[in-house]
């Protein structure tokens, strides 16, 4: 039988998550109040997720529609994973709620991610931000 062990997270280990990991998942609502999942490379800075992205796409559409989103962001345990023969292994998750806002101020982009001329920049700020690890024995 497998025994799990769930902790929630502080704010020093959500913050080590965020600067260790560089993919998350930045969930959107269409007008029809659909949601929208896409996996995205993002920094983490000052308290804040950027994005780097295209200009177009249904994700745009989306966050244009509707600023409000979700970001999640998952760090396993790869020692854990590879000793265990079970199919589970320690993970730790952070979900990330806010408003995502088109950062317009040039030296915040440059901050960011240096003088790149595709795409744009946008920022999510936290309004909640939970983290949680999870233990599988």
């Amino acid at each position: 039988m497998v025994e799990i062990s769930r902790q929630e997270l502080d704010t020093k280990s959500i913050d080590e998550i965020l600067n260790k990991v560089k993919l998350g998942y930045l969930g959107t609502v269409n007008d029809k109040g659909n949601p929208y999942i896409v996996p995205l490379a993002y920094r983490y800075l000052d308290g804040a997720i950027y994005l780097h992205i295209a200009e177009t796409g249904e994700k745009m559409d989306n966050i244009r529609n509707n600023p409000n989103v979700c970001f999640s962001v998952t760090s396993l345990n790869p020692t854990s994973s590879m000793l265990r023969a079970e199919k589970w292994s320690d993970f730790a998750s952070v979900i990330i709620r806010g408003k995502a806002e088109k950062v317009i101020n040039e030296p915040e982009k440059i901050k960011v991610y240096g003088d790149s001329g595709w795409g744009v920049v946008y920022k999510i700020k936290p309004e909640t931000m939970t983290g949680r690890s999870w233990s599988y024995k």
